[in-house]
């Protein structure tokens, strides 16, 4: 009797298909995270003096004033099988967490929390 053992070839195969998951899940993110953040409002003044007229309140999403933290949301693989998202300025980690002089207004963590079950589904898809 034989026996064809294609055992690496199949941790191969998952292994692509769990960091295909991967991407799909924090492409999904970074998208609804953009979407949470991209609330224009008035603005005043020019240049580093532009500001927004009608900012957020504390626990809110902060609202987009020129939109770079907007455009700097984006995510990386950080491991085999780990992705990161979030920016890179660090302002946002401000906005994220607050500061000892400003309430935080968070939009990542709240956004991780809210799609958690979609972001789990996207993982669990079954193999082709």
């Amino acid at each position: 009797m034989h026996f064809d053992w294609f055992g690496e070839q199949y941790l191969s195969d998952l292994e692509k298909h769990f960091q295909k998951q991967l991407k799909a899940a924090a492409i999904y993110l970074v998208s609804k995270i953009r979407e949470k953040i991209d609330v224009a409002q008035e603005v005043a003044g020019k240049g580093v003096r532009r500001r927004g007229l009608d900012p957020s309140k504390p626990n809110e999403p902060p609202k987009r004033v020129l939109g770079r933290l907007l455009r700097s949301i984006s995510w990386e693989f950080t491991g085999d099988f780990t992705a990161g998202v979030g920016t890179s300025l660090l302002y946002g980690l401000f906005l994220e967490l607050g500061t000892v002089w400003t309430a935080a207004r968070p939009y990542i963590r709240s956004t991780l929390l809210e799609e958690e079950a979609k972001i789990a589904e996207i993982l669990s898809a079954p193999l082709p």
